[in-house]
């Protein structure tokens, strides 16, 4: 029964799809978070996990994925559990960026957020993102970036001549363990000074 009524609500609003702007309050202001999402990084066309407890039980949500200032489109819908389980997979679309942090969004039917993920790194085919923004003195372990997005990465690698207050274009890597105990670390391969691309 379920089943059907989903694939009901799926054909009455396939036309309708498409970017839905969010602003950085709503985001603020969505409490609940997606508790599970793998991985948590890769280029366009990797398939995301999320699952998530807690929510509304056999409601029909939509998933969506987007950045700020860009958009979320919306990627799945999916019915919760009697338990108000959520799980699925998502594909990480083609025209999602490098250089912008993405995150998953849980939407009711009528596009009122209901659950938040964490951050997802898009990265090129061999793993690698690119952020802009400016060093800062914030690190402790490593020296620190404050990304345009608001973001705090912490760098290793070499940063040749670069002090906080510079602004900086960096490439880099997402390394599975490092000894920065802040934000987002990034093992750097490349930097240059100002906002172009490499």
């Amino acid at each position: 029964m379920f089943t059907l009524g989903l694939a009901a609500i799926q054909k009455a609003t396939a036309q309708e799809r498409g970017r839905v702007g969010v602003s950085e309050t709503s985001l603020d202001s969505i409490a609940r978070r997606v508790e599970f999402m793998s991985p948590r990084s890769g280029p366009p066309g990797t398939v995301v996990t999320l699952r998530s407890t807690n929510m509304p039980a056999v409601t029909p949500v939509r998933i969506a994925v987007g950045a700020l200032r860009f958009g979320f489109e919306e990627v799945a819908q999916v019915m919760t559990s009697d338990r108000g389980v959520l799980s699925t997979t998502v594909e990480v679309p083609q025209w999602a960026q490098r250089d912008l942090i993405h995150r998953f969004i849980v939407f009711d039917f009528y596009f009122v957020p209901i659950a938040l993920s964490d951050i997802f790194h898009v990265t090129d085919a061999d793993g690698i993102v690119l952020r802009r923004g400016q060093l800062t003195n914030e690190g402790v372990e490593c020296p620190a970036l404050r990304g345009d997005d608001g973001v705090l990465y912490t760098l290793i690698g070499d940063i040749a001549e670069f002090e906080a207050g510079d602004e900086v274009t960096i490439e880099g890597t997402l390394p599975d363990a490092a000894i920065c105990m802040q934000g987002t670390t990034i093992q750097v391969a490349r930097i240059r000074a100002g906002r172009a691309i490499f």
